[in-house]
């Protein structure tokens, strides 16, 4: 019986796969540059948030250290 299967050589295969890929991405940078939409966000005003100051398992953990270590109690 004849086997129906079409042979495909690998490099066939591999540059249609990558030629998708290029397709694919061309696709989204059209896409993109038709939305006319700006890469670069505006700025939102608000200040970061100041720094968390000592945890009380931060404290601990000095009080601790200094305990073993001999430093004076304060």
């Amino acid at each position: 019986m004849h086997d129906p299967r079409i042979e495909i050589p690998p490099w066939a295969r591999s540059m249609g796969i990558f030629g998708g890929l290029i397709m694919m991405a061309l696709g989204l940078v059209i896409g993109w540059r038709r939305s006319e939409m700006s890469t670069v966000l505006p700025p939102t005003g608000g200040r970061p948030p100041p720094a968390p100051g000592p945890t009380n398992s931060d404290r601990l953990v000095d009080a601790l250290i200094n305990r073993i270590g001999g430093a004076p109690k304060p």
